[in-house]
C-alpha cells in the first residue's frame, strides 16, 4: 500500500516488524493479539505525523490482522481553524452585545446632564439600570462558558422570561415591541 508506506515512512510493509513500523503502538498490538485488551482506534505520532491506528481481525482461522492507518494531522488542523473562526465570531458578537448597552447608558447620561425634568430623570435612570444589568448578565454568561458544570438543565418559566427577553431584544435591535 503506497499510501501506508508514505504515512509510515518505510520502503516496504510486507515482512516488516509491526513494532518497528509504529513503535508507540507495538505493545498495544501485542496485547490485542493475545486477547488481553480490546483495541479502539489509537492516535500515535510517527515521524512527526499524527496517525490514527485501528486493528481488525482477518477473520476466523486467519493468521493476519488488517491495520488501518489514517493521517489525522489535517483534520486536527481543520478543527483548530474552525475553533478559531468560532472564537472570532463569538468575540464579534460579544463586542456588539456590549456596545449597544454602553451606547444606551452613554446617551442617557448625556440627556441627564441637560437638566431634564423629574419624569425624564427617572426614565433615564431606569435605562441606565436596565442596561447595566444587561451588561452584568452578559459578563456572567461569558464566565459560564468556561465552567465544566454547565450541563445541568434548568427549567425556564416562559411566561415570566419571555417579556424580559422581548424587551431586551427590542432595545438591542431598535424595534418596537
Amino acid at each position: 500500500n503506497p499510501q501506508a508506506q508514505r504515512l509510515l515512512d518505510v520502503e516496504a510493509l510486507v515482512g516488516t516488524e509491526f513494532s518497528r513500523l509504529i513503535p508507540a503502538f507495538g505493545e498495544t498490538w501485542r496485547a490485542w493479539r493475545e486477547g488481553r485488551v480490546w483495541s479502539p482506534p489509537a492516535d500515535v505520532d510517527v515521524h512527526g505525523r499524527e496517525l490514527r491506528v485501528r486493528l481488525v481481525e482477518g477473520g476466523a482461522g486467519e493468521e493476519f490482522t488488517v491495520l488501518f492507518v489514517e493521517d489525522v494531522s489535517r483534520s486536527r488542523e481543520q478543527a483548530r481553524q474552525l475553533k478559531l473562526a468560532a472564537l472570532g465570531r463569538l468575540t464579534a458578537n460579544i463586542a456588539h452585545e456590549i456596545r449597544n448597552p454602553l451606547s444606551a447608558i452613554s446617551h442617557s447620561v448625556d440627556l441627564l446632564e441637560e437638566d431634564r425634568g423629574e419624569h425624564d430623570r427617572e426614565r433615564l435612570t431606569q435605562i441606565i439600570r436596565d442596561n447595566t444589568r444587561r451588561l452584568d448578565r452578559l459578563v456572567s454568561d461569558i464566565m459560564q462558558l468556561n465552567r465544566r458544570d454547565r450541563i445541568d438543565a434548568e427549567r425556564i418559566d416562559l411566561k415570566a422570561w419571555l417579556p424580559g427577553f422581548l424587551g431586551d431584544f427590542a432595545a438591542n435591535e431598535s424595534v418596537p415591541v
